[in-house]
Formats: C-alpha cells, structure tokens, sequence
C-alpha cells in the first residue's frame, strides 16, 4: 500500500502574505519608476533653468516664474525657423525692398532662446564690435527686424538671419501673435563689409514697419540693390 503524503495546509497569515506578494511588488517598480521619472525631470529643469539664466537679461525676468513663461511660450513655437514668412494678406506691396542680397560666406551661428533670443556664438572681430556698439547693437551684436515677407525670405535664404521662434505664432491663452510674421534675427556681421549689407537690411525694415527710407551708404562692390519707395 502506497504511503500517503501529508500535506500541511497554511497558515492563514501565510495565505495572506503569498497573496500580497505580487501587489507589493508591482507598487515597488512603480515607485522605483515614479521616482526615477522625477529626479530626471528635475535635473532638465536645472539644466535648462541654467541655460536659460545664462542668456542673460532681456525679454523675461530672469527669475523661475520667467522661466515658466518662456517654457509655455515653447509649446508655441516654429517648427522651421528658416522657413519664409507667408505673403501679406493684401498683396500690396507685392514685391519688397530689397532686390538682392549677397550670400553670407559664414556657416549659420548657434541661436537659443525665445526672449531673449540670442546669438551664441560667431562674436563679431573687436573693431567690427567697437562699430556696433556706436550703432547701438544688442548684447550679442545681433539684432531683431520686422521686414516685408520677400525681404525676410531673401534675409533668410542667403544666410543673414533667421525668423524668430515666435514669428506668426499665436498663442493659446493671449488671443493673439505676438510677434509679426516677417519678425527676424539678422546675425552679428564678421567684417565692416558685412555691417554695410546690414544697413540695407535695417533700412528695408524702416520702409516696411514705417514707411519712410533711411539714409545709407551704397555698398563698395554695389552687391546690395534696393527699390525706390516712390515706386509705392
């Protein structure tokens, strides 16, 4: 006869533990996973607040609640900022200011940020600096023009700038774009020939936004044409 296997049941508390198991194993990953989650979105925040503060003053204070704002601004943005501005609504005037620009021979410098926007490297030599200051240039020898959408397209496809992160974006929340479509960034220059394309852009954007044409010096190799704004 064979011999019968005794079989001791378990233990209530051991019945309960074996089933609790599992639970309190899953709930651990979770935490785990949890706090593994926020430490590395904590340590994006730093380094992008860090960022962010190094940009330096302009545009938002430079304080957390600034930096709350620019990211809620981010959700906003271009996705192309090389992309040209679309063509105004009423056609007139069809064409822009400026009739050529010559191409910018410089690879495209390194820009961050939505306010401030800045231009992070690149630095423009000490003498081309010196002549920028007088000009009373930004911080990083940059600067931000709203141009006529051929003028901002042909700025952009030569090399000299590129549309504002925010440029004909609207915002959920203000109602409205904050900035207009044909609003760019033109490059710090890199010679005291460059500062002289520069003058005709600033100029194309004093006919577009005011109406009215700037005094200039013509350029020595005559690269930089432009329209007569009698002709509108």
């Amino acid at each position: 006869m064979a011999a019968s296997v005794y079989h001791q049941p378990l233990l209530p508390w051991t019945s309960r533990l074996s089933s609790l198991l599992p639970l309190r194993f899953s709930q651990l990953c979770c935490l785990v996973l949890g706090i593994s989650g926020i430490l590395l979105l904590c340590r994006f925040v730093y380094h992008d607040y860090t960022d962010f503060i190094a940009l330096g003053p302009g545009g938002t204070p430079k304080n957390f609640l600034g930096y709350l704002r620019i990211s809620y601004l981010r959700l906003f943005t271009l996705k192309d900022p090389f992309s040209p501005p679309p063509p105004t609504p009423t056609g007139r005037p069809a064409n822009g200011f400026l009739l050529r620009l010559p191409r910018r021979p410089q690879p495209r410098p390194s820009v961050a940020g939505i306010a401030p926007h800045r231009q992070l490297n690149q630095k423009p030599p000490a003498n081309v600096y010196h002549l920028l200051r007088i000009a009373l240039y930004s911080l990083d020898s940059s600067m931000h023009l709203t141009l006529h959408p051929a003028d901002a397209a042909l700025v952009i496809s030569q090399g000299w700038g590129e549309r504002h992160p925010l440029a004909g974006c609207p915002v959920f929340g203000i109602g409205k774009r904050l900035l207009p479509e044909g609003f760019v960034m033109v490059y710090a220059p890199q010679s005291e020939g460059q500062i002289e394309v520069l003058h005709d852009i600033v100029r194309a954007a004093g006919w577009w936004v005011g109406g009215v044409t700037l005094a200039s010096e013509s350029n020595a190799e005559g690269v930089v044409l432009t329209r007569n704004i009698d002709a509108y």
